[in-house]
């Protein structure tokens, strides 16, 4: 009446969820079911991260990963999983199931149940793109606004009335400058155009699988 999480190497560490690091108290865990050695492949499982005083709870390690190049202001976290027992019901058995005798059903026809549990991760990477774009277009319209108004460098400086009076350049008519703004703005429209087309082909794969 019982699973067991266990991940016992690095590369079974739970690693960059959000939230997980120090504030969230449960989470659906993505794990490899195996009954009797046999794996039966990937299944989702509700586990209890932390008790009422929020701490964590025997066997769990949790934990936050530190500084990130980007993206700071989102609290990522990294789990270890030590032999933790957790009741058989807490296992998410719409499409399949594992009765008290540890028989492994399939309640779905086809393989749909298994392709539309990794529907979740997939709209979290497409709303990575179309995140990345927008946070590039915010940058980019910082440095764009003020590199109309930032004036350096005299316009005429050779003229016989020159003085520290005379009119000064905009940067941006620089051509470096204008490169390097331009170069990003047309990557900040292309990340998000992207992001809308991959969001569109999800939408259209998530409608095929759970027709199917």
């Amino acid at each position: 009446e019982e699973f067991v999480l266990h991940s016992p190497t690095l590369q079974s560490l739970k690693w960059w969820p959000g939230g997980l690091g120090k504030t969230a108290t449960h989470a659906v865990v993505y794990a490899q079911l195996i009954i009797n050695g046999k794996s039966f492949g990937v299944h989702s499982f509700i586990l209890q991260l932390r008790d009422e005083n929020h701490k964590s709870l025997p066997g769990i390690e949790l934990g936050e990963v530190g500084p990130k190049i980007g993206d700071n202001f989102t609290e990522t976290g990294y789990m270890r999983l030590t032999h933790v027992r957790i009741p058989r019901e807490w296992m998410l058995m719409k499409n399949q199931e594992v009765t008290p005798s540890g028989e492994y059903k399939k309640l779905s026809k086809g393989k749909a149940g298994d392709k539309i549990q990794y529907t979740t991760m997939l709209s979290i990477r497409t709303a990575l793109v179309i995140t990345a774009g927008y946070k590039l277009a915010q940058g980019v319209t910082i440095a764009a606004r003020y590199s109309c108004v930032r004036h350096q460098g005299f316009v005429n400086p050779e003229a016989k009335d020159s003085s520290y009076k005379s009119s000064e350049r905009a940067i941006i008519d620089y051509q470096v400058q204008a490169f390097r703004i331009f170069k990003q703005l047309a990557c900040s429209y292309a990340f998000i155009f992207t992001g809308k087309y991959i969001s569109s082909k999800f939408q259209a794969l998530k409608q095929q699988i759970e027709a199917a």
